[in-house]
């Protein structure tokens, strides 16, 4: 029995931001967001971001977002938030509502960190049903490219009209990133295995930007829309 109380308590800690002390604050409410179609994806598509939702919400002041797209196109929605290029612990916590799952093919939620000599660093993960897994992020030739990992995960197959918690763990040494866990609402926490690999750029960004993205793409090669809302948006660094 103490085993299993021991287990159990250090799960939960694992699952809270314990390693990364200091916390963004709430993002979702912040009128500096920004968007998209990102070029990366085929098709087309077209955002919107309404603010100080009453419901759905955890808090009363949810963001919507809202995507029409066309031939699994994506829309990404990115935020400055901070300025640390020490920092090399990142967690990003975030409470997910999709109105109808089936139109979501990847949802991606990443940090790029700009160190002091100007690389950008890319935190990247993405909830996949083309490889049914928690994709991570690795560059390799100058580019950035996404490898599936050994956690499944498939956004088609999420319960619709319900709130989900996702918290994601990565470090890094130098530009060399190590995707360490999540943990998606009362599941337990889930670790990756062996991904670990370089995950910076140089895109001239300036030294120190910290920049969140919050990604969806289609799931249809005609056209649809996308509709859900995030709320209790922070990352959490150390």
């Amino acid at each position: 029995m103490q085993i299993k109380t021991f287990h159990l308590a250090f799960l939960l800690l694992l699952a809270v931001p314990a390693i990364a002390q200091n916390s963004s604050g709430y993002l979702d409410q912040s009128g500096a967001w920004q968007w998209e179609h990102d070029n990366g994806t085929p098709g087309s598509s077209t955002g919107q971001l309404i603010f100080n939702v009453n419901n759905p919400s955890l808090d009363r002041s949810a963001t919507e977002f809202l995507v029409a797209y066309s031939q699994y196109g994506g829309e990404r929605y990115h935020l400055l938030f901070g300025s640390d290029a020490a920092a090399t612990y990142f967690i990003y916590d975030t409470y997910v509502y999709v109105v109808d799952p089936k139109q979501l093919q990847n949802l991606e939620l990443d940090v790029d960190q700009v160190t002091a000599a100007g690389e950008t660093i890319i935190y990247g993960t993405q909830c996949s049903s083309i490889s049914g897994t928690w994709e991570y992020t690795y560059v390799t030739g100058g580019h950035g490219y996404w490898k599936a990992s050994n956690i499944p995960c498939n956004p088609l197959n999420w319960a619709p009209n319900k709130w989900h918690h996702i918290v994601i763990q990565s470090h890094r040494v130098g530009d060399v990133v190590t995707h360490d866990w999540v943990r998606f609402d009362n599941d337990r926490v889930r670790f990756f295995t062996k991904a670990t690999a370089p995950s910076g750029l140089f895109l001239n960004w300036t030294p120190g930007v910290l920049l969140i993205n919050f990604q969806v793409d289609g799931a249809s090669a005609n056209s649809g829309t996308i509709q859900g809302y995030f709320d209790k948006l922070q990352i959490w660094r150390r």
